[in-house]
């Protein structure tokens, strides 16, 4: 049986701070599952889910116009594909459509190619700004 403190693989400590309820808190969840502080807390970092936090700069504003800017022609684009797949899935198909596909198709690979563009334009920017 091994003392309260014989951690050989475990050197680092961990310090923090909780306001009462917190602290209440967890030593209910302590008390509930059988477990001392020290094996909540590991046994939580393996279950530890982190919702990213996105910070609002300069950048990020800018960004978001870009990208609200790209939806909107995302779905023209969408729209004038889902006519094309009518089209095609009607009794009244035109060969003639083909034209119109490849343009859609051509609309598609610029947009695509515009995403790519601004995102890395902007990844850019924000790396710069961060040094």
């Amino acid at each position: 049986m091994r003392g309260p403190y014989d951690t050989p693989k475990r050197s680092h400590v961990i310090k923090t701070r909780l306001d009462d309820d917190e602290y209440k808190f967890f030593l209910r969840k302590c008390q509930v599952y059988g477990m001392n502080q020290s094996e909540m807390i590991r046994a939580s970092l393996d279950k530890l889910v982190i919702n990213p936090v996105i910070k609002f700069s300069p950048v990020n504003k800018e960004l978001l116009s870009k990208v609200d800017e790209l939806i909107t022609e995302g779905k023209r684009i969408g729209n004038n594909l889902n006519q094309i797949a009518r089209a095609l899935n009607s009794d009244s198909f035109d060969p003639g459509i083909t034209t119109e596909i490849r343009r859609a198709l051509g609309d598609l690979a610029e947009w695509k190619y515009t995403i790519l563009q601004e995102v890395g334009s902007a990844k850019r920017h924000w790396q710069r700004s961060n040094i």
